[in-house]
C-alpha cells in the first residue's frame, strides 16, 4: 500500500510556502487496512487523523506481485522488468544455453493454448539449431 499525504491545496495558497510531502509505504498493507478506509475492523487513529488533514493519494497499482520490485516501481516510476537492466525476452539463460539444456525439443507436449507453444519454441530454440 502506498500513499502520499500533503497539506490540502487551500492551505498551501494561504501559506505561500512549499508543502511538506510525506510518503508512507508499508509492505503487505492494503487500502482497507487503515481505519479511515474500513468499517472499524482495524483502528489506526493517528493515521486516520493524518489522512483527514491531508490530501491523500491512495490509488496505486503494484508494479509487481513481489515487494521489492513493487516498491521500486512506485518510487522510481519505472516498471521493474522492462528497462535497460533487464531487456525484454527470455531471461532464463539456463533454458536456452548451458550444459544441462533443461528443455528438450522432442518433448511430447500437448499445448493448452497458442502461448504455451510459443514459450516452448522460445526455450528450445538453441537446441533445435
Amino acid at each position: 500500500m502506498g500513499g502520499t499525504c500533503a497539506p490540502k491545496l487551500d492551505t498551501i495558497s494561504a501559506q505561500r510556502q512549499r508543502p511538506n510531502t510525506v510518503l508512507m509505504y508499508a509492505d503487505e498493507m492494503g487500502y482497507g487496512d487503515f481505519g479511515a478506509h474500513n468499517d472499524g475492523y482495524v483502528q489506526t487513529p493517528n493515521l486516520d487523523a493524518l489522512i483527514g488533514e491531508s490530501h491523500c493519494l491512495s490509488q496505486h497499482y503494484p508494479g509487481s506481485p513481489v515487494r521489492s520490485p513493487a516498491r521500486a516501481a512506485l518510487l522510481t516510476g519505472r516498471f521493474w522488468q522492462w528497462n535497460e537492466y533487464q531487456p525484454v525476452g527470455a531471461t532464463n539463460a539456463a533454458m536456452l544455453e548451458g550444459d544441462w539444456k533443461l528443455v528438450r525439443p522432442r518433448m511430447d507436449i500437448q499445448y493448452s493454448s497458442p502461448n504455451d507453444e510459443e514459450a516452448h519454441k522460445l526455450y528450445v530454440q538453441k537446441d533445435i539449431e
